[in-house]
């Protein structure tokens, strides 16, 4: 019975540290900064998880319709291509100072109903 308190008390104190360092906001989460392989990780499950999530309901307009395809690009042209680049963008001001570099959607193929 003293191990399994020792265990809960040591879970506990962990736990007490965990939520003080995130509280403390001494750990730079920006979108310039590198960040620690486990925190790399954690992002991208939370990232897919929630796209599996609340993404999973969603239906991917109709991709052959000019007007849609029409007024998606000039979406992506005002919101998108700062950081992802467009055919003939080689760089922007924003990219080179974001770390994880963001794809370049010109270049990669990605599933539109992931991408949506």
């Amino acid at each position: 019975m003293k191990i399994i308190g020792v265990i809960f008390v040591t879970v506990a104190v962990a736990a007490f540290l965990g939520v003080l360092f995130i509280y403390s906001g001494s750990y730079n989460i920006g979108a310039d900064a590198h960040h620690w392989p486990l925190t790399n990780q954690l992002i991208g499950v939370l990232r897919d998880r929630s796209i599996a999530r609340h993404g999973g309901e969603l239906t991917v307009p109709a991709l052959d319709d000019s007007t849609k395809v029409l007024k998606g690009a000039g979406q992506y042209a005002a919101m998108c291509v700062g950081c992802h680049l467009a055919p003939g963008v080689k760089d922007s001001e924003l990219t080179p100072g974001l770390y994880p570099m963001p794809p370049n959607l010109s270049r990669t193929r990605i599933d539109p109903k992931v991408a949506f």
